[in-house]
Parts: structure tokens; C-alpha cells; sequence
């Protein structure tokens, strides 16, 4: 985990035993605040309006203590913004249960954790409790399933849309057929989006009749030649359908291997992690774990109540 370069520093130097949970939670959450750069110093803000000099913003310093609490700043004369909103929407990035994010040296609760203003670009933060880890090291391994060939063509003009979506059609029509011809399954996954559009935004849409779009179709097949003629056929988009269409977003598409994710549990028992040191290797004692303690369901009108309080000393715009 990212926050284990952390706390490996701090057990280090403060003493912190593998029994210290408390300790070892708080150590893993100043690491956890800095490991994605720039996010605790304004970086992806709600309010980033009110987040001064972007084009020098300080990465973020956190400055421990043996008790486990820690001051969280960033260089003096840098721009970005430290206050309880930024970092406190760190505190929560990608830890799915506050109640119970799982690490290999311990399982944090974050639930009571406080933010102080200190003073201006200062946050102190306290409260991180944790318990016993388990029995397992969270995994994230990926895996090739085929081939994909992304495809993006602008489109201007009345009906931008409308075109978009007519050029995408023909174009998986045309090389279903040529598949075919050519012997391949012509079973294909695409994926289709009008940006500008705001496709994304599915029934929310509210700008459907922009006069701008970029036609986006992602398309995923087991053959990789497959997708190389999907790529040349692109191109004729361009003189052969919809009037308004302009080139291709970075040049001519090339398919690469279709990478998916999948996430589990590993028992530790399976891993026997070393060290090596100038060729030297050692052995590494871990510890194993206790199974999972229950945990009571987390409320969310209190963890809403919470989060709203992490935004005590900043204007926003937002409910």
C-alpha cells in the first residue's frame, strides 16, 4: 500500500510497535493524505475556485509526533490551498468503508477522526483508531481479454449529435460486415459516447443540441487484426457520411490489449516477503492477522453529518 512508506518511517523512528494500532492507523492516514501529491493541497477541491496559484501549488508535508498526531502543511511561498475541506476529502479518497479500511499491518477506523484548523495552510489530525489486521493482503492483479481500438472523430455543425451517433452506427455496421468477409466473429463490444454532449450524464443529459461533438467508439475484439481494419476503416468517415465531420483526435487509432482488473483477498500465509539489501536477502516477520472482526453498519446520516463538519472553516458553494 502507498501509505506503508509512511508508517514504515514513522515505526521506525518513534518506536511504534506492531501491536500500536492506534498508532499504526494514524501513521497509515498521514500517509494515506500524501500519497496522491497535490489532492490534500487543493488538488481536485470541490471549491477549486477559492484554491490560489495553481501553476505552483506545494505538494503536501505532514509533520509527525510519537503519539501518532500530525500536522498537515506544505512548503512556505508555494500555491494550493490547506484546510480542513481538502484535506479531509483526502481523508476519504478511495477508502470504500471508513470503518474498516483494510491495510496489511492493520485495519483503520477513521470514522472519529478530527481536523483542526492549526493555522492558515495548517490542518492537525487526530482520531484514527485501529484494531488487529487479517488475515489477508488486499490484491489488485490485472489480466489481457483481447484487443481494444479507441476511435474519436469532431463533428461540428447542426445535428452535431445526431451525426455522431449515425457515423458510429455505420461505421460498427460496415465492419461487422467486413468481419464477416473475412471470417472473424463479428460479435464486437462497443462503446459509444458523444462528448460535448454530456452523454455521460445518460437521462441528466442537458445538451443535446450542441453544435460540437466529438464522437467516441471504443470497440474491444478478440483479434487484434480485426481491430487494425476497425482502425483503417476510420478514416473514411471523414468524406463518406456526415458533413462537419474533421479528423481523428490524435491521429489514426491502433488497437493495443484490452487490460481488465480484478481485485480479492490473498492469505498471508501464501506470501513469504524478503528484503534485499546489497544482495543480501532477509526474511521479513509479519503479522498474520486475526479473522475479521464484526463491524457495526456504518450510519450514514451520522458519517454525512461528519463530512459536512470537515467543511467547517471553508465557503462552498455546494449543499
Amino acid at each position: 500500500m502507498d501509505s506503508a512508506v509512511t508508517l514504515g518511517v514513522l515505526m521506525h523512528e518513534f518506536g511504534w510497535q506492531a501491536d500500536d494500532y492506534d498508532r499504526l492507523a494514524q501513521g497509515s492516514l498521514a500517509g494515506h493524505i500524501i500519497e496522491c501529491g497535490c489532492q490534500a493541497t487543493g488538488g481536485l477541491h470541490t471549491d477549486w475556485e477559492s484554491v490560489p496559484d495553481w501553476h505552483n501549488i506545494g505538494y503536501p508535508v505532514v509533520e509527525c509526533r510519537a503519539d501518532g498526531t500530525f500536522l498537515v502543511g506544505k512548503p512556505p511561498a508555494t500555491g494550493g490551498l490547506v484546510n480542513t475541506a481538502t484535506v479531509g476529502e483526502q481523508v476519504l479518497y478511495e477508502i470504500g468503508d471508513p470503518a474498516a479500511y483494510l491495510l496489511p499491518d492493520v485495519t483503520c477506523d477513521f470514522t472519529q477522526v478530527a481536523l483542526r484548523q492549526a493555522s492558515p495552510d495548517l490542518v492537525e489530525v487526530s482520531g484514527a483508531r485501529g484494531r488487529a489486521p487479517g488475515k489477508a493482503y488486499k490484491v489488485c492483479a490485472t489480466y489481457v481479454d483481447g484487443f481494444r481500438c479507441d476511435a474519436q472523430l469532431s463533428i461540428v455543425g447542426v445535428d452535431a449529435v445526431a451525426k455522431a451517433e449515425r457515423t458510429a452506427q455505420a461505421i460498427l455496421a460496415r465492419t461487422r460486415k467486413l468481419f464477416a468477409d473475412d471470417g472473424w466473429a463479428t460479435t464486437v463490444a462497443p462503446a459509444s459516447r458523444w462528448l460535448g454532449a454530456e452523454s455521460c450524464f445518460g437521462p441528466h443529459a442537458a445538451a443535446r443540441h450542441t453544435r460540437e461533438a466529438v464522437m467516441r467508439l471504443a470497440v474491444m475484439h478478440p483479434e487484434k487484426a480485426a481491430l487494425e481494419l476497425f482502425a483503417r476503416e476510420i478514416a473514411a468517415a471523414g468524406t463518406s457520411w456526415a458533413p462537419g465531420t474533421t479528423g481523428s483526435t490524435g491521429g489514426r487509432s491502433s488497437p493495443s490489449p484490452s487490460i481488465r482488473q480484478y481485485a480479492f483477498l490473498l492469505d498471508k500465509s501464501a506470501v513469504s516477503p524478503t528484503v534485499v539489501v546489497d544482495g543480501e536477502r532477509s526474511a521479513v516477520t509479519i503479522p498474520l492477522g486475526e479473522p475479521a472482526a464484526p463491524v457495526a453498519p456504518a450510519r450514514p446520516h451520522s458519517l454525512n453529518r461528519r463530512a459536512r463538519g470537515l467543511r467547517d472553516t471553508t465557503r462552498s458553494k455546494y449543499p
